[in-house]
């Protein structure tokens, strides 16, 4: 079912993991891709993947943290695409895994990239959508936005994600922007299979909380 055909859809942190996943599930369904990722060789390789599977796609290298990088995505997603109609704020990482560990470099960097970031590639790309009276914004928050799961400058940035995502619903939607936010669980990225590594029986720990007796696959959250 084509049904992203012809729309023009920008993902943050689409070089691996979740946003990955989300590239390629809306490309299958049509969509054009203007994807971000920090990392060039990651960034490089979806693009390329979609790119065999007829694709229009665009790379922008960028850090979210950064106003000039933002900028540049804005800059370059215009000039190639025209505009927006569907902007996913999904580029995400936490620093630290308890409140004893964060230091203020820790939480700067987590509200910087999990909320500042969404916020500033929002702030660029919803006049556009205003202007043309439609539009769709999905932030990927986390449950560690509703409760508490450790990593305290992480849980409050995406606690801050949700509060942000309800203020662009109420403000936007009669405008014909929707918004919404989705907040994943323990999910097979690259991260989760890290912190696996190192600690295996953290897959036990875990597994308890899920029905389907495994963690979730960003396939999941892609869908």
């Amino acid at each position: 079912m084509q049904r992203y055909a012809g729309k023009n859809v920008l993902i943050s942190g689409g070089g691996s993991g979740i946003g990955h996943a989300i590239c390629l599930r809306l490309a299958a369904e049509g969509a054009n891709i203007i994807l971000i990722d920090k990392d060039l060789k990651e960034g490089q390789s979806v693009e390329q993947e979609l790119k065999l599977q007829n694709t229009k796609v665009l790379f922008v290298q960028a850090d979210i943290t950064s106003e000039a990088d933002v900028e540049k995505v804005h800059k370059e997603a215009t000039l190639f695409f025209g505009t927006i109609d569907v902007l996913v704020n999904n580029a995400g990482a936490a620093f630290a895994e308890n409140y004893a560990m964060t230091t203020l470099e820790n939480w700067n960097q987590d509200i910087a990239l999990n909320l500042t970031g969404h916020y500033m590639l929002t702030r660029l790309f919803l006049p556009d959508m205003e202007a043309q009276g439609k539009g769709a914004i999905t932030n990927i928050s986390s449950v560690n936005g509703a409760q508490s799961f450790g990593n305290p400058a992480y849980s409050a940035a995406k606690a801050g994600v949700i509060s942000f995502t309800q203020t662009l619903a109420i403000e936007y939607g009669p405008k014909g922007i929707r918004a919404n936010v989705v907040l994943p669980g323990t999910i097979e990225t690259p991260v989760w299979q890290t912190r696996k590594d190192s600690r295996p029986e953290v897959f036990e720990l875990v597994k308890g909380w899920y029905p389907v007796g495994r963690v979730g696959r960003p396939e999941d959250i892609a869908a």
